[in-house]
């Protein structure tokens, strides 16, 4: 299961407690290694990846992929997952997402 669910039934219609589930929960390690495994298991986290970015792109009613292709955020976020194993997936994505919004963005690592 991937993507956002709410936190609280009070909360259910007003969009203020939204959390991450599924895939986006897993450390960086577990994204590396599957990362060099591959197979199903990379696969469906490059779709909870894909997701994620389209979901953030969907609510800010813009191409965040427009200038960058799929790729190479999935490079960054490859990099950043190994940089900060410890760090949730959902969090090196948001930093991925904020470089795809914001170019100038500094998330700590260098970009190529």
């Amino acid at each position: 299961m991937f993507g956002l669910r709410k936190k609280t039934p009070e909360k259910q219609w007003t969009g203020e407690q939204w959390f991450v589930v599924g895939r986006g929960l897993d450390r960086g390690y577990d994204w590396d290694t599957k990362q060099m495994l591959g197979g199903p298991a990379r696969e469906a986290d490059l779709g909870w990846f894909e997701g994620f970015i389209s979901g953030v792109g969907l609510a800010r009613d813009e191409n965040l992929l427009a200038e960058h292709p799929f790729e190479k955020a999935v490079e960054w976020l490859d990099v950043l997952c190994r940089t900060y194993p410890n760090d949730q997936i959902c969090h090196s994505a948001q930093k991925v997402v904020a470089r795809l919004i914001w170019p100038k963005t500094d998330i700590g690592i260098p970009f190529s």
